[in-house]
């Protein structure tokens, strides 16, 4: 199992953070409407404004952060080179897939 430490971020977190998010974004960029398209996606400005309204956390492998997320906002931005490893690959098993859109009722 790989060595997972999932914590709060911190200051010191955002230049890491910022690169993972903008990294996923790029990896994203393919997927969305040209107008949506922002490279960089987050720099440090809305960062800070994040921050005041949002608790940031990151699951870090080996030291390295490798997803940062934030709450109540769950989603985290990874590439495609990170999946399966970490948060992911250790609540894989337990963790019941989830519908972003559930069929109507």
């Amino acid at each position: 199992m790989t060595a997972l430490e999932i914590r709060p971020l911190t200051p010191a977190d955002r230049a890491a953070a910022l690169a993972v998010i903008n990294e996923a974004a790029r990896w994203h960029r393919d997927f969305l409407p040209a107008g949506e398209v922002h490279d960089p996606e987050m720099t440090p400005e809305p960062w800070e404004g994040e921050t005041r309204r949002m608790n940031w956390y990151g699951a870090f492998v080996r030291g390295r952060l490798d997803a940062p997320a934030n709450q109540p906002a769950t989603a985290a931005a990874k590439p495609p080179s990170a999946r399966r490893r970490g948060c992911g690959a250790a609540n894989a098993a337990t963790t019941p897939p989830t519908r972003v859109n559930p069929a109507p009722a």
